[in-house]
């Protein structure tokens, strides 16, 4: 008799390709989720930052008299007694656009300024103060008021 040619087990070339193939377009999907996950916590994060950083304008208002921080270095100064890695906008002028590089997570207060209908501009409102920070998710700034 005859014997038979056994047969050999294992995976084809084929196989391994496609199962390679499958792999690597879950893994690109899950990178793409995973960065838009982290554009969304760092929005959440920024937009926390200016809600405190608000709060914190407007506690020092209180506690002197209704008088806003100045955006000088004294100012800082005394804001961070509020509220940590505060920046202020130096140079910003009512009604134009922000001076500072748009920067995931940065908050940005401007005192006697109040958020205006275009984005990333104020305008010039005495006693009033208004916070900005860079959203990633819609690429501009979004502004809080007091």
């Amino acid at each position: 008799m005859k014997k038979s040619p056994a047969k050999k087990s294992g995976f084809t070339l084929i196989e391994i390709v496609i199962v390679l193939a499958i792999a690597a377009l879950i893994m690109v999907i899950v990178f793409v989720a995973v960065q838009g996950a982290q554009r969304s916590r760092r929005d959440t994060t920024s937009r926390s930052n200016a809600a405190a950083t608000l709060a914190a304008i407007e506690q020092y208002a209180s506690n002197n008299s209704g008088s806003l921080p100045s955006q000088d270095a004294a100012g800082v100064t005394a804001m961070t007694n509020y509220v940590a890695n505060i920046k202020p906008e130096p140079g910003q002028n009512a009604g134009t656009a922000p001076t500072t590089a748009p920067v995931s997570g940065t908050v940005i207060w401007a005192v006697n300024n109040t958020c205006s209908a275009t984005a990333g501009a104020l305008t010039t409102k005495t006693g009033s103060s208004a916070v900005r920070y860079w959203s990633e998710s819609s690429a501009g700034y979004i502004c809080l008021n007091n």
